[in-house]
């Protein structure tokens, strides 16, 4: 009991930094997309890394849990991704939702049962 809460302390410690990170990632994503034009050398694959992590830790915040952040994010990203390369459609979407509820029922069994 004590140590649940403990952690519960330890997670709402790090809101404000975690808060501040996300504001900042997704101002910088805005910049990008207001300012730079897509037809400069590397912006796409910097413009990809950034929006990660900026779902990455919005996520995160919202769903208070990394693994779900994570998993969640890279849903959007591979989706995103195919979308750039003309190949996203509702099925591949469905398929990449599947896979992540079984990522995620695969990682809260494995978790569960240590």
């Amino acid at each position: 009991m004590k140590g649940k809460r403990l952690r519960i302390k330890k997670r709402r410690k790090n809101f404000l930094p975690t808060f501040i990170i996300t504001i900042s990632l997704w101002i910088l994503v805005g910049l990008i997309v207001y300012f730079i034009s897509p037809d400069t050398s590397g912006v796409i694959p910097f413009f990809f890394v950034i929006l990660l992590l900026a779902l990455f830790f919005s996520l995160s915040i919202i769903f208070a849990n990394k693994r779900r952040g994570i998993i969640s994010s890279l849903v959007i990203e591979i989706f995103l991704l195919l979308r750039y390369f003309d190949i996203g459609n509702l099925i591949n979407l469905l398929l990449l939702a599947g896979v992540a509820v079984a990522f995620e029922f695969y990682f809260t069994k494995v978790l569960d049962s240590d």
